[in-house]
């Protein structure tokens, strides 16, 4: 189907077909020169798979880093809280 060189045209049918995704003339081209490596103003099945999978592996990353960083936010708060509450609460209950 894809598997020859693609120019700007047939890289924007790939794109349409395979994700539903429509560019416009200047998001075709900056897609284009991000996945055109060796420079010759086509796209190759290689050079899409190539630079396709590493966004998707650096995508996968970002996910998870973020989802780390929130879950240690929650964390940090729920020891805040507890900390407060304790510090609230169980003091007063001691000095009765």
């Amino acid at each position: 189907m894809y598997f020859g060189a693609m120019d700007k045209k047939g890289f924007g049918d790939l794109l349409l077909s395979l994700f539903n995704v429509r560019c416009t003339k200047r998001e075709l081209e900056a897609l284009q020169k991000h996945f055109d490596k060796d420079g010759d103003g086509t796209v190759d099945f290689v050079e899409f798979k190539t630079s396709f999978f590493k966004l998707v592996r650096e995508g996968k990353r970002t996910v998870k880093l973020k989802q780390k960083k929130a879950a240690d936010r929650v964390k940090r708060r729920m020891d805040r809280l507890k900390k407060e509450h304790r510090n609230k609460h169980c003091r007063t209950q001691g000095a009765r």
